[in-house]
């Protein structure tokens, strides 16, 4: 009776469960219909609109013609506790969906803020970010930096000064000495609140690491050039220096500007100019400097007013915008830059309250001296701050500090001897004010140049400056046997990256032997050497490697050389040299010393697809395996996501590589092993169907197996590969034609240079044709 009722109850509770189920999915049905309605009912009415209004009128109607569908404002309500939890300043975005919502005028001229997010900003953070953008809502930032750099660069003599001189209203003299080192002036741009900082770099290749804290912000660049004969040599020398802007300045805009055009027209292939670098250039400009306010008078004018136009440009895309109380403590700052170098953390925060700049919300102090520091106004080096717990107050007061010391042209430099070129040198700022440079000042630049990579330590108190040493490269003897791999530059090789390479690892510099090309290095981790070296004419960084740990070398070194690159916009090409052992075709190595060279990004892909063989540049083919087995560590093979099982163990202890002529290949104890390798392609037919091709593979093994002893090793070492490769492909479920015709071809061309020796080895080639599938 009991169980009666409970199955009584049991069955009424689920009927009434099983009603409340079914009036839910009604209502629930109902509810996502009435939802599904008011979407569709929107949608056409916005495709209606949109063929009566504008599309800022559209824009600017209501998001939903009627009220919000109920599910779709609880997500909503959901979005924004959700947005708001992470406390990253999204009131901003929230607030401009409403406004979306309820169809508010469109702040355009706000927008076009919103899109143009200073660069420096958008580093900070997302919250630094949010918390700009509610300011440029608020009209709480409205004060612009007015500030922009216009670089001259160009060789020697070129005319730069003469140029800046004539921008200023002066008077300019027909052979104006060059300038030493840089020179720095402010002008002010026509009919407009901005200033320009004018850097003339003299004819020194200035593009090293003091342009990553000297030239922080967004640049315009003039390239000033001479005239020569030819128009090749005239658009080579634009090249030369566009190719500087491309990799140090990114998309900035650059005017060409023609100087002496009194004396002589220079020719230029603008139209391949423009279609080789397209937007970055933004004209051309025949000038003469010495008749800018006579005869030349209207060119001059026409580039003067492309440079403020440009300027203009600069200033108002990306332009960083301050609070009036920040606009006044960034005027203080440049009012004491040439008194003081340095500001103290605790002055440059009495310098804030001073000026009602908060230490609190997210665009506070901290914020604002980031913002300086990015922006080269005021620089903090925090990898410093246990040292100089300071802000440099005058940037340029390092700049021309590390050029003065650059240009005394003493590769080593003791502090003492900083401190004495520094005090003889008599530095002048822009604005001809005397800089001073004590002692317990100097301390400073030297460990700025280390901090970016000029210079290394010395065990003797010293640092030495790679840049500055002697051109030729150190005398040594190379080891016939070794790796090698090059970084081939297609346009531009970059003179600071040897500099910086050998700063990176300049702890494993041998015996001194360096030079501002290159340096010798011993491995402090495993046992290799190496040399590593930039060719200048040939736009080549060369790495060339030897030792038992040759292939653990080259990645530590590869790696630290991807470092060095970074970020800069560099349009080159990696290449490894294949190894002569690896080759398949030994005959076609016989008459050469020539080393092969493959790309390496070609060389990974054919790795990563499972291929067999790679071919150099020269055509000859190799064996991919063994390739590997020489130049790749294990770790190197699974960081490249190369499948080491498809190759077997390919990374073989002891290995070393020749890349010289008479090179020789060494596997474990020396010696190269024919029976072993001829048994491995035996065990690849053991298995096999018992057909008539694979009887004539296995006549084929024991006819190479035959010429042991009496070919020369190299030679007996492609023909088996190709033999090993030949079988491993027609043991595939589905061998490919290409790979089993080549390693055939590879056999039949080996065979027939051996000559009559090799005669059964052709014989069997030519009958196993028949039964390979055609390409």
């Amino acid at each position: 009776a009991k169980a009666a009722k409970a199955a009584s109850a049991f069955a009424s509770a689920f009927a009434a469960d099983a009603a409340y189920a079914e009036d839910t999915a009604y209502a629930a049905t109902a509810a996502a219909y009435a939802e599904d309605d008011a979407i569709i009912q929107s949608t056409l009415q916005d495709l209606t609109a949109l063929k009566s209004f504008s599309t800022l009128e559209f824009l600017e109607q209501p998001l939903w013609p009627t009220a919000i569908p109920e599910p779709w404002q609880h997500l909503l309500t959901d979005f924004k506790a959700d947005a708001l939890s992470l406390n990253a300043g999204f009131e901003v975005w929230l607030d401009w969906y409403d406004s979306r919502l309820r169809g508010e005028q469109l702040d355009l001229a706000l927008l076009a803020q919103w899109n143009a997010v200073p660069k420096e900003v958008e580093a900070q953070g997302v919250a630094q970010v949010n918390s700009y953008l509610k300011g440029l809502r608020d009209k709480t930032l409205q004060l612009p930096l007015n500030r922009v750099r216009t670089i001259f660069i160009g060789y020697g003599e070129a005319g730069k000064t003469s140029l800046i001189r004539a921008l200023h209203g002066e008077e300019v003299q027909a052979d104006e000495p060059m300038t030493p080192g840089i020179d720095i002036r402010d002008w002010q741009v026509p009919n407009t609140d901005i200033h320009a900082h004018f850097w003339d770099f003299g004819g020194q290749v200035m593009f090293h690491a003091t342009h990553k804290f000297f030239l922080r912000s967004s640049c315009v660049y003039v390239i000033v050039i001479n005239a020569r004969s030819e128009p090749e040599e005239n658009s080579g020398q634009v090249e030369y220096w566009l190719d500087h802007v491309k990799t140090f300045g990114g998309a900035a805009p650059v005017l060409i500007v023609q100087n002496k055009a009194d004396v002589a027209l220079v020719h230029l292939e603008q139209q391949s100019l423009m279609h080789k670098y397209g937007d970055m250039i933004k004209g051309f400009y025949p000038v003469s400097c010495t008749h800018a306010k006579t005869t030349h008078q209207p060119q001059f004018a026409a580039f003067t007013d492309a440079l403020s136009r440009e300027l203009s440009a600069a200033v108002q895309t990306g332009q960083v915008m301050f609070t009036p109380a920040q606009g006044k403590v960034l005027d203080a700052l440049r009012n004491n830059a040439s008194a003081d170098a340095f500001l103290s953390k605790q002055a440059f925060h009495e310098l804030c309250e001073q000026h009602s700049v908060s230490d609190e919300g997210v665009l506070n102090r901290a914020w604002l001296a980031d913002i300086f520091d990015k922006l080269g106004v005021m620089l903090h080096f925090e990898e410093l701050a246990m040292y100089h717990d300071t802000y440099m107050l005058n940037p340029r007061w390092l700049t021309h500090g590390v050029y003065t010391l650059m240009n005394a042209k003493r590769p080593r430099l003791s502090n003492q001897a900083m401190v004495d070129i520094l005090a003889r040198a008599k530095v002048q700022d822009e604005h001809q004010h005397l800089l001073s440079y004590p002692a317990t000042q100097c301390a400073f630049i030297r460990d700025a140049m280390l901090r970016f990579k000029l210079c290394y330590p010395l065990p003797t108190g010293e640092v030495l400056i790679p840049s500055l040493l002697d051109k030729a490269l150190p005398e040594a003897d190379l080891n016939d046997d070794g790796l090698q791999f090059e970084f081939a530059f297609n346009g531009f090789l970059p003179r600071n990256i040897i500099g910086e390479f050998m700063v990176s690892r300049f702890e494993e510099i041998e015996n001194n032997l360096q030079s501002q090309r290159g340096a010798m290095f011993k491995s402090k981790t495993c046992d290799a050497h190496a040399r590593v070296t930039a060719d200048y004419h040939r736009r080549l960084l060369l790495m060339q490697l030897w030792g038992p740990d040759a292939k653990d070398y080259l990645t530590i070194l590869h790696d630290t050389m991807t470092t060095v690159f970074g970020d800069l916009a560099l349009d080159k090409t990696e290449k490894l040299y294949l190894p002569r052992a690896a080759c398949v075709q030994q005959e076609r190595l016989r008459n050469t010393s020539t080393p092969d060279k493959i790309p390496y990004l070609q060389f990974l892909a054919l790795a990563r697809a499972q291929e067999h063989f790679c071919y150099a540049e020269s055509g000859v083919r190799y064996d991919l395996k063994r390739v590997l087995g020489l130049v790749m560590t294990s770790a190197e093979l699974a960081k490249q996501q190369i499948n080491q099982h498809f190759y077997g163990e390919v990374n073989m202890s002891n290995q070393q590589v020749s890349v010289g002529a008479g090179a020789h290949a060494h596997v474990g104890d020396g010696a190269f092993n024919v029976d072993s390798t001829i048994n491995d392609s035996f065990k690849h037919l053991a298995n096999a169907p018992d057909n008539e091709r694979n009887q004539l593979l296995k006549e084929l093994l024991h006819a190479v197996q035959a010429l042991n002893a009496k070919v020369p090793e190299p030679q007996l070492a492609g023909l088996q590969e190709e033999a090993n490769t030949l079988i491993v492909e027609t043991q595939r479920e589905t061998p490919r034609p290409k790979y089993c015709q080549l390693s055939l071809a590879g056999i039949k061309e080996a065979a027939t240079t051996l000559g009559d020796i090799a005669a059964p080895v052709l014989a069997i080639a030519e009958k196993l044709s028949a039964f390979l599938p055609l390409v």
